[in-house]
């Protein structure tokens, strides 16, 4: 799955379920650990969009461990 449709539907569900951009909430990071590796963490964060360059990444989201949600 690309790290573009990855961010997105975890954006949706904060957004529908936990009320995220309502009334500022929109500090927060998502955290994707996909390996035992300090290099299998991927980092999302809710104030900024997605970079450009970060789009096409994939991740396999059988190989997921956790991901964390910090708002």
């Amino acid at each position: 799955m690309s790290l573009k449709d990855l961010d997105f539907k975890l954006r949706k569900m904060l957004i529908k379920d936990y009320g995220l951009y309502q009334n500022d909430s929109n500090n927060g990071k998502i955290v994707i650990k996909i390996g035992d590796s300090d290099k299998d963490i991927m980092t999302l964060e809710l104030n900024k969009k997605l970079q450009e360059h970060r789009m096409s990444d994939t991740a396999d989201v059988n190989k997921i461990q956790q991901i964390t949600i910090d708002l």
